[in-house]
């Protein structure tokens, strides 16, 4: 009840009846799948040519709007029943590559020095490996998650945890 109280769409509510209506609107998975459906949509719609999402339409791709894109694409079609789950997996695969093109570019001088985008990138890529990746990306994607073995240690909690899931899907132990 507390929790319910605390949030902001149940504190807005004039009265009771408005609450009880807000509370339904968020459990009614009709509507909730309807929601994921409209915004599988819009992505599509955003999605560039490269694979990539732009922070606005009309921009250039960003890698970090996409990384956090593929990232809720891969949940959503864990969870399951939201909708055409085909064309997700198209625009995810379609996003990989976008990442590990972008990733190579990114890492062709710092390979041994794993970056915030470096650790995020495994982390994404990690929960991905269904989707192969090119000799020469699986080359340097092995290469960052040796070193982050080695300097876990400097990177601050966020990162820490991302390195760890990315090694666990890996195989490290």
């Amino acid at each position: 009840q507390l929790l319910l109280n605390e949030t902001p769409w149940l504190i807005e509510a004039n009265d009771a009846t408005e609450q009880l209506r807000q509370i339904a609107s968020l459990l009614d998975t009709y509507r909730a799948r309807k929601l994921a459906e409209e915004a599988v949509a819009q992505l599509r719609e955003m999605q560039q040519s490269d694979g990539g999402w732009p922070w606005y339409k009309g921009m250039q791709s960003s890698y970090t709007v996409t990384l956090n894109i593929v990232v809720g694409l891969s949940r959503m079609m864990q969870w399951g029943d939201v909708g055409n789950t085909e064309q997700m997996a198209m625009m995810r695969i379609d996003a990989l590559r976008y990442l590990d093109t972008e990733y190579l570019r990114r890492n062709s001088k710092h390979v041994d020095q794993p970056d915030y985008q470096d650790v995020c990138y495994l982390y994404v890529r990690s929960a991905n490996l269904d989707v192969p990746m090119s000799a020469e990306t699986l080359a340097v994607y092995r290469k960052q998650l040796d070193a982050v073995t080695q300097l876990w240690y400097k990177f601050d909690e966020i990162e820490k945890a991302y390195a760890a899931v990315a090694l666990f899907h890996s195989g490290y132990e």
